[in-house]
């Protein structure tokens, strides 16, 4: 297994994700052992030698030897909403939708 680096940021989801994943190569966590999810809310993740540990620094990650692992297509996108007679939709989804409509 090689000596990866993960930088999560702030998307729970994508650090439970690539948990899992890794769990089902053989991983597990090097101090508390097993494979249990946790530590969702730190936005580094480390595997070295089949350990996952974790990270709050950018500047460990930068600096750490490890290969990152391009995940940003599994970050969700921050879209753009606009409210409308108190109900929320996306910019894009009204753009598109408006664009449709024939003037009269």
């Amino acid at each position: 297994m090689s000596n990866l680096k993960f930088n999560i940021g702030d998307n729970p989801e994508v650090s439970e994700t690539i948990q899992k994943h890794l769990f089902k190569l053989g991983a597990m966590w090097r101090f508390f052992g097993g494979a249990t999810i946790r530590n969702t809310e730190k936005p580094y993740l480390y595997l070295s030698n089949g350990f996952i540990t974790h990270g709050n620094l950018e500047s460990f990650f930068v600096a750490d030897e490890n290969k990152e692992v391009d995940i940003e297509w599994m970050k969700p996108t921050k879209r753009e909403t606009v409210e409308i007679g108190g109900k929320r939709y996306y910019a894009d989804d009204l753009a598109d939708a408006l664009s449709k409509i024939k003037e009269i």
